[in-house]
């Protein structure tokens, strides 16, 4: 008899068979009851290892003993002709079919019945995968890291889990093979029931990671698997148990064991290489890093209550482990944010806070030298500091340390801008448009830097895209307003803008719709949202000099280091008329234009310094000398900013009133005609009074300009309902 007849005589086969299906099974049974047991993740794989080391001892035992009706013997005392094996393999059929229809029953289940919470993370909340969109020019090596869900047992640890996600999703970024969604947009889809395509579609990533997180006491358990959103196919998946104390490990074990899945999935390496190995997550105690989460999701909210809890939970962060650095880069935003600086949330005077934060700063650095958090907020210091090399330098480096820093790269555009890098800072913004579309400052700021560079096509095809994308209302309203006031739809820019105000009731949004509204010489409009330091121009624009320069000085007196006070209070001495006020406030603040141009550098939107008025005063009161050094400054500034992409109305102005300063009427009428032409014919209150009526008021392809802009005033003011206005009454010589 031949060795494997002998093994089917002995139901050696069937006994491996039926071991391997009951096995199975057990193995199904344990992974269903895990999560509700809150059974160990290290259990299925303890039990399938002793599965594995038990097959042979069976297959052994099978081979050397058989079933007889007095019980087990040695196969080789039974006598093959009274043998019941026969008899035994039926029973062994019995015991397969049983155990293969009890598995298959367990999938059926498990694949239609209600899940617990706890369980369903694998299903992504009832998503169809059988959607039948596609992912159409989705790269191929790209992920988006969702929010894990809180599974904790009071369900208060959604900021901790979030930290998991976010941290896991930072080392991900790092790595250059991968493109890896933002912050914001991924996290947006929390709790929602989307079809997994449709978010794969949104987020421009061929891959979803998802998971869960359940902390108690101090023990914690992550859950993590990752998906392909093209037919909803689990590339990987598993269970990580651990102590708190070891949540950082357990934060690079999942992040290398995905990286491992991707490359051997997507990118087509078999290995992790050492090029993209995972940096290790900073080391601090378990207490202070915990505290660090809570804070930096309150400071996420840039709501100043919460910046000052925030500060506290900071603060008692830095007393339980001196020696961790986050803590530190994150009190130092806070003192910027708490700070009355162009674009912060508080009133503590910036040379207040500058020096507090600066120290938190230079201290997370000096703990951590690759700190990513550490150096973005530096930068944005620097730029507080009006050193915007530097700070272009910093914010760089943090976005090399971590290329999803979603922060430091709308800082870093915002800083190219100021340096006059604005075809820098268009693709900057552009580019974290593609990567978080949904990250609240990209909808308004991607399309003020497309304009700066005059790229007006491009800054509409990505507002149609924000329609098709799950942008918020607010931001998208924000968004449109921006782009109809520059092109001159000024009557759908108020109504944006207002839409907009309604939602975020803060003061950029307020002096937006008031600025429109001025546009178009709807005083009592603009005078009812317009904030503070807008009231001088709103009076100015009424004739009401005087008043305004009032106002103006009111402002400065209140923050006499402020750039855009100061700016102002030297439009209103010029306004009004008291040019040698103007000039002695010069002299004595500045003294020479390359120090005006350091200390009204404007890091926000890389708006050219006063130099127009200034060298207006000069002409007027013959101070000949002085007048060509501003003049060569001002073309130089010109110039730089050209070379930068500047192709704005607001260049385009300072262009034709430099002209005009010359006595080159034809080429100032080009460049004033050029910047009329983007709005649609309208002009501003400075171009149709002041320098340039004094200069070009007899030139008659000026008096039709300004024509034109009345013209287009009455038909922005007719579309909302509002009485045309008399031109006469309305032009001032100043």
């Amino acid at each position: 008899m031949s060795l494997v007849s002998e093994l089917r005589r002995r139901n050696v086969f069937r006994v491996a068979a039926a071991y391997a299906v009951s096995g199975w099974a057990l193995l199904q049974v344990i992974d269903l009851l895990g999560g509700a047991l809150d059974l160990p993740g290290a259990l299925t794989r303890s039990v399938m290892l002793l599965l594995l080391v038990g097959l042979p001892i069976v297959i052994a035992f099978a081979w050397a003993f058989e079933v007889t009706p007095e019980g087990l013997k040695p196969s080789k005392e039974v006598d093959p002709e009274a043998s019941i094996a026969p008899h035994t393999g039926q029973r062994l059929n019995i015991v397969i079919a049983t155990s293969l229809v009890l598995v298959v029953g367990l999938m059926i289940w498990q694949q239609f019945a209600p899940k617990d919470a706890a369980d369903t993370v694998a299903e992504a909340e009832g998503r169809d995968t059988e959607s039948s969109t596609a992912l159409v020019g989705v790269p191929a090596n790209s992920v988006a890291v969702l929010p894990f869900a809180d599974m904790s047992p009071d369900g208060d640890q959604e900021y901790f889990a979030d930290g998991i996600s976010e941290e896991i999703l930072n080392k991900l970024a790092g790595v250059a093979k991968l493109k890896v969604a933002g912050r914001t947009s991924s996290f947006a889809f929390r709790g929602r029931e989307s079809d997994l395509k449709e978010m794969a579609q949104t987020l421009n990533v061929a891959h979803i990671l998802e998971g869960s997180v359940r902390k108690q006491n101090d023990k914690v358990r992550v859950t993590a698997q990752l998906i392909a959103a093209e037919d909803g196919y689990h590339l990987w998946s598993e269970t990580f148990d651990g102590n708190l104390a070891d949540i950082f490990e357990v934060q690079d074990e999942i992040a290398e064991k995905i990286l491992v899945a991707l490359t051997e999935k997507i990118i087509g390496e078999r290995a992790l290489p050492a090029a993209v190995d995972i940096v290790p997550s900073d080391k601090g105690d378990f207490r202070a890093y915990n505290l660090f989460l809570e804070a930096r999701d309150l400071i996420r909210s840039r709501q100043k209550d919460n910046l000052l809890r925030a500060s506290d939970l900071l603060d008692t962060a830095i007393m339980i482990d001196p020696n961790y650095a986050p803590p530190y880069a994150q009190r130092a935003l806070v003192e910027s944010l708490l700070s009355d600086a162009e674009g912060a949330y508080g009133d503590i005077p910036l040379s207040q806070a500058l020096p507090k934060a600066i120290e938190f700063a230079d201290k997370a650095l000096e703990l951590d030298s690759e700190l990513a958090d550490g150096h973005a907020v530096r930068g944005l210091l620097y730029l507080d500091s009006k050193d915007s090399l530097r700070g272009i330098s910093a914010l760089r480096y943090a976005v090399t340390l971590n290329p999803n820093h979603i922060d430091a790269r709308n800082w870093l555009s915002l800083a190219l801008a100021g340096s006059g890098n604005y075809l820098g800072a268009a693709d900057e913004m552009v580019d974290l448009f593609e990567t978080d579309p949904l990250y609240p400052p990209v909808a308004g700021n991607v399309i003020i830097r497309l304009l700066q560079i005059g790229d007006q096509e491009r800054a509409e095809k990505i507002l149609t895209r924000m329609r098709t994308l799950e942008t918020s209302e607010r931001m998208y309203l924000w968004a449109r307003a921006n782009l109809e006031c520059a092109i001159g739809q000024v009557a759908e820019c108020i109504e944006s803008a207002e839409e907009s105000l309604a939602e975020i009731p803060d003061a950029n949004r307020a002096s937006g719709a008031a600025f429109a509204r001025m546009n178009i010489l709807d005083f009592e409009g603009a005078g009812k949202i317009a904030p503070p330091y807008v009231t001088p121009y709103l009076l100015s624009v009424q004739g009401r000099f005087d008043d305004a320069l009032t106002e103006a000085k009111s402002l400065l007196d209140r923050s006499p280091e402020s750039a855009p006070a100061q700016i102002d209070y030297m439009v209103m001495l010029s306004n009004a008329g008291k040019r040698e006020k103007l000039l002695e406030y010069f002299d004595t603040e500045f003294g020479t234009i390359d120090a005006m141009e350091r200390e009204l550098y404007n890091p926000i939107n890389g708006g050219l310094p006063p130099y127009g008025i200034i060298a207006d005063a000069l002409d007027r009161l013959e101070r000949r000398d002085d007048l060509q050094v501003v003049m060569t400054a001002w073309r130089r500034a010109i110039d730089y900013g050209r070379r930068g992409g500047a192709d704005s109305i607001d260049f385009n102005v300072n262009e034709s009133m430099w002209f005009a300063m010359q006595g080159n009427f034809e080429r100032s009428i080009e460049f004033l005609t050029r910047a009329a032409d983007k709005r649609d014919g309208l002009l501003g209150f400075r171009t149709v009074n002041g320098l340039f009526r004094h200069r070009l008021g007899d030139n008659t392809q000026y008096q039709t300009l300004v024509a034109r802009h009345f013209e287009r005033v009455n038909e922005e003011r007719l579309a909302l309902d509002l009485s045309p206005v008399v031109p006469e009454e309305h032009i001032y010589e100043f």
